[in-house]
């Protein structure tokens, strides 16, 4: 899978396209068409190989509404990760209120994304819990790319959904499936990877969330997944050393997460909301973002901005930018 070329790569197409047909139209079928094929193939190769030679990684969370599903691609492609894959939360409707073709973020964001970034196999699915706006994308992601392994919070009971899922995987998509825990380590070059919850007899949701803390080219990640603040509590009490670069904010923002604690306690320099525009849950709530802003966070949304892109390499976060700007949540209620 080449993914979607760059302009410049689109140009050098363009142009030896171009030279082929003409050569073609002059001289017809012979040697004197070589050259031109010989270029269109490089132009190719060279667009299947760019990632593999890429010295820059990238963290992408992707905008799936009301939802997470954040992208990790390391630098020169040693692996790709993928933590949830959004989802839409059912509530019940009249018969005349249901849509015929309900929303997928994993057929409308998930897989698009992936295949124009040259993606087709993914080497670590982590879904932080059982909550269907962080794995319902998952099916259809799971039927288009190649999933090496998914990491799932360990626990002692499951929801029926979750079962359900974690059947699709295993039965259906043949996916071994890692039962993660505190305590579990994986190192990918020089980037490492930490769980730091859950302990493993959490009751299912969002006290069951995989965090993850991860030093990826020297930078300091926490990843979240729906932890509240209880768990927060659990951590900083596990681990006092606690700090961070970059957060995943927990819950969407929600007042009962990023307690001032706890914000204070790690001392991110940039945090990352994922939440719906006008959502009914009314997410990333006030005080939340009024924690963040007391302690100096900058904070990005992709409520307001869409997915967001954070560009990194050993030497530093080169850039951080959001795909779009969402003018709708001016106007919420």
């Amino acid at each position: 899978m080449s993914g979607k070329p760059s302009l410049i790569i689109l140009c050098f197409l363009s142009i030896f396209i171009f030279c082929l047909f003409y050569r073609l139209e002059k001289y017809g079928v012979g040697k004197k068409l070589y050259g031109s094929i010989s270029l269109l193939a490089t132009v190719l190769l060279a667009q299947m190989i760019l990632p593999y030679v890429d010295k820059n990684g990238y963290i992408t969370i992707l905008d799936v509404g009301q939802g997470d599903s954040i992208l990790i691609e390391l630098p020169y492609r040693k692996a790709v990760y993928l933590i949830d894959g959004g989802g839409t939360i059912q509530f019940p409707k009249e018969l005349w209120e249901e849509k015929n073709n309900p929303y997928d973020p994993g057929d409308r964001v998930i897989v698009p994304y992936l295949k124009a970034k040259g993606i087709s196999s993914i080497n670590k699915l982590i879904v932080t819990h059982g909550d269907v706006d962080h794995y319902g994308g998952l099916y259809k992601t799971a039927e288009e790319m190649k999933i090496h392994e998914v990491i799932y919070g360990k626990g002692e009971e499951y929801k029926e959904e979750e079962i359900q899922f974690l059947e699709y995987l295993h039965n259906e998509k043949q996916v071994p499936i890692t039962w993660g825990k505190e305590g579990d380590i994986w190192r990918e070059g020089d980037s490492i990877f930490h769980i730091l919850l859950p302990e493993g007899e959490e009751e299912p949701g969002n006290g069951r969330s995989v965090v993850i803390r991860a030093d990826i080219e020297g930078y300091k990640w926490l990843f979240t997944g729906d932890l509240e603040e209880e768990g927060e509590r659990k951590l900083l009490k596990k681990y006092p050393n606690l700090k961070t670069d970059l957060l995943k904010v927990g819950h969407h923002g929600s007042k009962t997460s990023s307690s001032k604690p706890f914000i204070e306690h790690i001392q991110p320099k940039a945090a990352f909301i994922s939440a719906g525009t006008c959502n009914r849950f009314g997410h990333p709530h006030e005080e939340t973002l009024q924690t963040l802003k007391e302690n100096g966070v900058k904070v990005f949304r992709t409520d307001i901005g869409g997915a967001i892109e954070i560009r990194f390499d050993k030497t530093k976060v080169k850039n951080i930018k959001q795909m779009q700007q969402n003018t709708t949540n001016s106007i919420c209620s």
